[in-house]
């Protein structure tokens, strides 16, 4: 047996060469050529940003006081509040205590008023207000009119989108609220805005039949279809760096309410890999306290075959991944400002690598199988200085259920890394508005084990979401830690040809390390970049940038110190 072997300073590089029988069972594939880490690249990400829901309409301005109110003068006995049911006289008796018993002008009473409104607008009724009445002052006793508002017609402008009955019921959620509070037109336009492939406006008018009430008006419009084609050099020399993806996504073709999602990827030069993605997502609940939730269907498929130079791997290797997942989807808060969602998932990996020169040997191919349970929470806000921050967290509990790995399998693609297992992973994001049309964004991703990981659950660093300059899977580990620091100025323009450009420039830092200890059991890279998003036309962004290499050996490059490389990602919508 020869002694462990590290080229380019990097432990993906660590491998065990053994005599041909044994030695290409030994040791996993570096991370750099590892399928599971390749696929992250292409997997939707979503930064935080503020929703573009419509804002809420503005609230009916208090009436003014007439001209020579301030003349108008008498003694204030007691007041009432006819029309009051939210809140209790006592409620409301520190906004006016200080004035019974004194001589008060008329102008007051419309301040008292505008008090109460305010009061009511403060704790999210949203067309409530306090008028003053005409009446009898001479026996300083008055009353203050409360019209507690709400919506008396809901009307959709156009056919009510697929499924009907949910969004009808979401439609009855907010005119079933009296007095109407902000939350519930909020929650239910949202939610119907929510369907797949809706976009909503709501126009909010006076009644022209009910005192007090107002009436809504949704307007929607479905959407058919929704793709992308994208083109980037952002994966490994092992897999590819040029890779071509494209995506479409159906919306209430069945009738159901339901999206369709297919999605292809594949390095187009050496065909080293290809990707393939699609799943089914339906509406659930089509009313209650449930309402808005869903169920999806998802199953992807991806095989590489790296092209690895002999010092790192001196055999030709096939890995075939497959994913099934259910994941059941609940939004429980949701608003402008704020939004918290629940998930839980069913899920269900396959990986298998093969060394194709090797076909008869009894370990051949190596494998892995992992029967998971995810439970994900995701939670975003919205601050008072404008800055939207969002924390991602998931618990990842292996199974040994249904055929997954078990510790004692000869054919496992690390040791003791078997189906049973539990880690945290998650991430931190926070886009902060700093003066003019500049902003700071930071991102934090993270994951803990204290259980040995199977390849397809490992924490890796390098690529478009942490480690840009690096390739997907530079260093991996059971456990890691990634941050992104981001200085950005960016200008929305009326132009036909440039819609909105922005200019970072930015510095990633990420470890990862494993349970098992060993010389090479913690990694770390860190990188720094300049780059330029622009929005071009109507539905193209071209996004060019210079990374270089600070800390770090490339994963993917013999004879490689501190690369600098040129990335850039062009993709259309439709």
């Amino acid at each position: 047996m020869m002694p462990f072997v590290r080229t380019c300073g990097s432990a993906a590089f660590t491998l065990c060469c053994l005599a041909p029988t044994g030695g290409a069972f030994a040791q996993a594939l570096p991370g750099a050529a590892q399928v599971p880490q390749a696929q992250r690249r292409f997997e939707p990400q979503t930064p935080p940003q503020r929703d573009n829901a419509q804002e809420l309409p503005p609230p009916v301005a208090p009436t003014a006081p007439p001209p020579g109110a301030e003349q108008v003068r008498f003694v204030l006995k007691d007041v009432s509040f006819p029309g009051m049911t939210v809140y209790t006289q006592e409620d409301l008796k520190p906004l006016y205590t200080d004035l019974i018993g004194r001589e008060v002008a008329l102008s007051d009473l419309y301040a008292l008023a505008e008090k109460i409104t305010a009061r009511y607008r403060r704790d999210g009724y949203l067309l409530a207000l306090a008028v003053v009445e005409p009446q009898d002052i001479s026996d300083g006793r008055i009353s203050l009119r409360v019209v507690e508002g709400f919506i008396d017609k809901v009307e959709f402008s156009g056919t009510p989108p697929r499924p009907e009955r949910l969004s009808r019921n979401l439609a009855a959620n907010i005119s079933g609220s009296r007095p109407l509070r902000a939350r519930d037109l909020e929650r239910n336009v949202l939610l119907i805005g929510d369907i797949p492939g809706v976009n909503v406006q709501s126009v909010l008018r006076p009644s022209s039949t009910t005192f007090g009430a107002a009436d809504l008006e949704i307007v929607t419009q479905q959407l058919p279809f929704e793709g992308f084609v994208s083109f980037d050099n952002q994966g490994s020399r092992f897999l590819g760096p040029y890779a071509l993806s494209a995506g479409i996504s159906a919306y209430d073709r069945l009738g159901m309410g339901e999206q369709i999602d297919l999605t292809g990827a594949g390095d187009i030069v050496d065909q080293t890999m290809f990707y393939v993605q699609g799943a089914l997502t339906l509406p659930v609940n089509r009313g209650g306290p449930f309402a808005g939730n869903t169920i999806q269907f998802a199953a992807q498929y991806s095989q590489s075959e790296p092209d690895l130079p002999k010092e790192v791997f001196p055999f030709h290797t096939r890995s075939d991944n497959f994913e099934g997942r259910i994941t059941f989807f609940q939004p429980i808060i949701r608003s402008r400002t704020d939004n918290l969602s629940a998930r839980i998932s069913l899920i269900w990996r396959d990986l298998e690598n093969r060394v194709t020169d090797l076909p008869d040997d009894i370990r051949n191919p190596t494998r892995e199988h992992v029967r998971m349970i995810q439970p994900r929470f995701t939670y975003d806000v919205v601050d008072g200085t404008g800055a939207v921050t969002m924390l991602d967290v998931l618990f990842n509990m292996g199974l040994s259920v249904l055929g997954s790995s078990e510790r004692d399998d000869p054919r496992l693609v690390r040791v003791n890394a078997d189906g049973n297992f539990f880690y945290i992973s998650g991430s931190l994001a926070r886009l902060q508005p700093v003066f003019g049309h500049f902003a700071v964004f930071g991102q934090m991703d993270f994951q803990w084990s204290n259980d040995p990981l199977p390849t397809t659950e490992r924490f890796g660093v390098g690529g478009p979401r942490n480690g840009i300059g690096y390739p997907p899977g530079a260093i991996t580990g059971d456990s890691g830690l990634s941050v992104r620091g981001e200085l950005r100025y960016g200008h929305e323009l009326a132009n036909k040809w440039l819609t909105g450009f922005q200019i970072y420039g930015r510095y990633d830092y990420g470890f990862a390390s494993d349970v098992t200890k060993s010389p090479y059991d913690w990694n770390d890279l860190s990188t720094i970049g300049l780059g330029l998003r622009l929005n071009l036309l109507k539905a193209l962004s071209f996004n060019p940038e210079v990374s270089h290499q600070l800390t770090g050996d490339p994963a993917d490059c013999l004879n490689c110190r501190h690369d600098t490389r040129f990335l850039f990602n062009v993709t259309q919508r439709f």
